[in-house]
């Protein structure tokens, strides 16, 4: 829901409620795009989190790994197009 400032306005969702954002990321072999909802949280030290099965398509180059509470974090880097937002390769 893109308007001319290049953000999205979107209702809670969840659980306790959150707030979230949709993001398009281009396919790692060049076949096309994966939109994905992604929750948004402010305090979380990294760009994103995405799935190790979504990583697997989405990942076009390493990343540093981290280890979390959760255990290890793979790295890597994805690419974002969305021109409408202004983001894109």
């Amino acid at each position: 829901m893109p308007n001319g400032n290049h953000e999205q306005r979107n209702p809670y969702k969840g659980q306790p409620s959150q707030p979230w954002v949709k993001v398009r990321f281009e396919k790692a072999a060049g076949t096309g795009n994966v939109e994905k909802e992604l929750a948004v949280d402010t305090g979380d030290p990294r760009e994103a989190r995405i799935s190790s099965e979504n990583m697997k398509i989405l990942k076009v180059a390493d990343g540093p790994n981290v280890q979390t509470n959760f255990g290890l974090a793979e790295g890597g880097w994805v690419c974002i197009n969305m021109p409408e937002m202004g983001l894109e390769k």
